[in-house]
């Protein structure tokens, strides 16, 4: 295994003109992101070009490579903090494909509706149809939730950082189709939006609102690369 290099432990890379170079944005890719059909045409570029695309990982990786899973799975939640400022919530989306390991329903009758959490199902297609559960999910609550989310990797998982979840945010995009201008008015609509990775091994970030250096500044004053380093060493 590779621990830390010279770049740090928490790495935020700019991906903006890998993204933007792709003329389909699929389902299946890291670059995923509020998808609920198998592809998005990005038709106008500069649609963008006043957003943030990065990726977030955890610079402590396998042999060839790869950012290590269960490294960044520990650290998660705590990350996510990072990302969420004062007077804002998280709302996750989250998606088993398979259907077989994240049981929606439970969820809800078990952790939202007893805390009066907003929540609401849509549906995403990947050849079939399949229940897309939106929810407010407290930081206190997210190590939980995200413990059955992370079971599989057919298990798609989307965050949206708002000022203020309703359902209407969601259901117009839809609505509005799988575009790329409908994609640019979900970022104009939220602080920040990440995709987690298909190895759920990393993150992809997209916003109009903070700059690298910002997202950056935000993980360095937080100290958990300090955590990270006790925790690798620890192993």
């Amino acid at each position: 295994m590779q621990a830390e290099s010279e770049e740090g432990l928490i790495v935020i890379e700019d991906c903006k003109e890998v993204v933007l170079s792709q003329s389909e944005w699929k389902a299946t890719d890291d670059y995923a992101l509020f998808h609920f059909t198998r592809s998005r045409t990005l038709g106008n570029p500069e649609l963008f070009s006043d957003c943030t695309f990065a990726d977030l990982f955890i610079n402590h990786k396998t042999d060839w490579g790869a950012p290590i899973p269960s490294t960044f799975q520990v650290f998660f939640d705590e990350l996510v903090g990072t990302l969420i400022p004062s007077a804002h919530k998280l709302v996750l989306n989250i998606t088993d494909l398979y259907e077989g390991y994240f049981e929606p329903n439970e969820l809800v009758e078990r952790v939202l509706k007893p805390n009066h959490l907003f929540h609401l199902f849509l549906e995403k297609e990947n050849g079939e149809k399949h229940p897309s559960l939106f929810f407010e999910c407290p930081l206190e609550l997210l190590k939980t939730v995200i413990e059955q989310a992370f079971s599989s990797s057919l298990i798609d998982i989307d965050g949206f950082v708002v000022a203020n979840p309703n359902a209407e945010l969601f259901h117009s995009g839809v609505n509005k189709g799988n575009t790329d201008v409908m994609f640019r008015e979900l970022v104009r609509a939220v602080h920040l939006a990440f995709g987690v990775w298909g190895d759920h091994n990393g993150l992809f970030l997209v916003t109009d609102k903070l700059d690298l250096s910002e997202l950056r500044s935000g993980i360095e004053s937080s100290g958990i690369e300090k955590e990270i380093k006790q925790y690798l060493a620890s192993e």
